[in-house]
């Protein structure tokens, strides 16, 4: 019981930190809005769209869809690594409004389905600049590692609210006005949201890249250079996922689950249309319990976050989505149907979270928006081709079949990865010896991710007693910081004062670009944790409140000597 009240009580500050941030805060109430807007929108769409042209035409275009995310997400990725993540959220939005706007006035005129329906296909691909951007403004608006899982976790509640509370709109807009009008709404909403975003206060150019200005550097020296292309600046992503194993998978497991999504998008309604014969409404009621579920699925990946699982849980709720298909294949009635609308509701936040939080934390940032770009493309390939797979299962072998096939594949394909996330989990958790730099003044005004990107490519050094770890005169290669023991600093012979547990040297000759200016030598057996100059000299310059930092550390230092 203490265990859990524990987790409960983590649970909430996690959600309360993010709110602390005024920009997260921001980031997410404009979300709210624009989820909402979305999911009524999808609602407007598929009751526009199965009017004009029925359930093959709603099939057709759900594939399109896809296919059209998939191709314009690695593209549409590059402008939030290119330019401001802020503007590029607002602008996105914008556009979309006013599309839906053009869109509303066809559908009241009776203007032409197909160029009613193309236009809303450009809506769809508008957005695919959208998502990459929040996720990559993000790690940036985030000071500690508990906001960005914090706001993950919220993102996902967020987007179940949408599925909950959405279609609900939409369906009293459609019974009390017309098809129009659900789609001014959402124009509204998106209005609305690049209104709010408008007004966060983000950290300027210098700081918000703080993290990766020489990441930035690294990854765009080829792309800037005369013959970059568009093509090879979009596969940046790709290339990341696919020479990156851990990732690979990670992705590779998240375009399961998305099968599976891609085929809810059809089974769904051949559920409550079909099999049940439930009526627009029953689907939308359907749609309801995968809200509610992901609700609960945002609560559970709050307290499953504070078991250091990310990628195991993961994996499990992959299978979580898999896994009610069996269900319903067994028990075809309406109760199993809503419990397995409500158990992918569940999986669906567990699997955006824990996905989203581990893209984030080992993705350099420089190539973040783009990773996310391309990991969109395949995922909603994924989605395409799970939609027309369940639409060949249905018409082949029947619905109930097509489920338990669906369900069985995908589960017994994710189980043999379980071992691999099980080592990812470790690879994740905050690499020992972070709290140490976290606490080194010159480091502290640094992001968590790169505080534990130095930790990681720092090493370990033991000195004994009475020996010496630099002299003066000697080139700066290394900066130092105490794990354990105490050591002396001299100059000419000279003490100058004794450091300890905790204390930092070497910055000046690796600043500066200089020799050493002091003696530093072991009072006892010394530990240190040393990090080279290249990315040291990096992180702390590209930030500018740990430049700040560092250049009133080292003034204080050479006016005490």
């Amino acid at each position: 019981m203490n265990s859990v009240t524990s987790q409960l009580r983590s649970s909430r500050t996690a959600v309360s930190v993010v709110f602390a941030n005024r920009a997260l805060r921001r980031i997410f109430v404009a979300y709210t809005g624009s989820k909402v807007g979305d999911e009524a929108l999808n609602l407007a769409v598929a009751v526009y769209v199965f009017t004009v042209g029925g359930t093959i035409a709603l099939g057709i275009l759900a594939i399109v869809r896809y296919v059209a995310v998939a191709v314009a997400s690695p593209f549409a990725s590059m402008l939030a690594d290119r330019f401001d993540q802020k503007l590029v959220m607002i602008y996105a939005h914008v556009v979309q409004a006013l599309i839906l706007a053009v869109v509303a006035a066809l559908i009241w005129t009776h203007s032409s389905a197909w160029l009613t329906e193309s236009l809303i296909i450009l809506v769809w691909l508008t957005a695919t600049a959208f998502w990459p951007a929040q996720q990559a403004i993000l790690p940036l608006l985030a000071l500690r590692p508990s906001e960005l899982t914090g706001a993950n976790v919220l993102a996902s509640t967020i987007e179940n609210v949408g599925v909950l509370v959405g279609p609900a709109i939409a369906g009293v807009l459609l019974k009390f006005t017309n098809v129009p009008v659900a789609f001014l709404f959402n124009s509204a909403a998106l209005l609305g949201s690049a209104i709010i975003v408008m007004g966060i206060r983000r950290p300027d150019p210098s700081e918000a890249n703080a993290s990766t200005e020489s990441e930035r550097a690294r990854v765009y020296s080829v792309e800037r250079s005369v013959t970059a292309s568009l093509l090879s600046s979009s596969i940046r992503g790709f290339r990341e996922i696919l020479f990156t194993p851990d990732i690979r998978l990670v992705v590779g497991l998240y375009c399961l689950q998305c099968i599976v999504g891609g085929a809810a998008v059809i089974f769904s309604v051949s559920i409550a249309l079909h099999y049940l014969r439930l009526g627009s409404s029953g689907l939308g009621l359907l749609q309801s319990f995968m809200g509610i579920g992901g609700l609960i699925g945002g609560f559970l990946s709050l307290m499953l976050v504070q078991r250091s699982r990310l990628a195991t849980d993961f994996g499990l709720g992959v299978i979580l989505w898999a896994t009610p298909c069996l269900l319903f294949a067994a028990m075809p009635e309406f109760g199993m149907a809503a419990v397995m609308m409500s158990l992918i509701g569940v999986a669906n936040s567990v699997v955006d979270v824990n996905a989203i939080t581990i893209m984030q934390r080992v993705i350099p940032s420089a190539l973040l928006a783009r990773t996310f770009g391309a990991m969109e493309a395949c995922l909603v390939g994924s989605m395409a081709f799970g939609s027309l797979l369940m639409a060949v299962l249905i018409r082949t072998i029947g619905l109930r079949p097509g489920l338990a096939i669906l369900g069985g594949v995908i589960t017994i394909a994710v189980l043999p990865s379980l071992p691999s996330l099980g080592r990812m989990d470790r690879d994740f958790l905050a690499p020992a010896g972070s709290e140490l730099l976290r606490h080194v003044p010159i480091l502290a005004a640094l992001p968590q991710s790169v505080i534990e990107r130095l930790t990681n490519s720092s090493v370990m050094m033991e000195f004994p007693q009475g020996s010496t770890v630099f002299s003066e005169g000697d080139p700066g290669d290394l900066f130092y910081v105490i794990e354990d023991g105490t050591a002396e600093i001299t100059i000419r012979g000279q003490h100058i004062r004794n450091l300890s547990t905790g204390d930092s040297f070497g910055e000046i000759a690796l600043l500066r670009d200089i020799p050493r200016t002091a003696t530093v030598t072991a009072r006892s057996p010394l530990v240190l944790r040393a990090i080279e100059s290249q990315p040291f000299v990096a992180a702390v310059t590209s930030h500018r409140n740990s430049r700040s930092a560092a250049n009133q550390v080292v003034a204080n230092l050479l006016r005490n000597r």
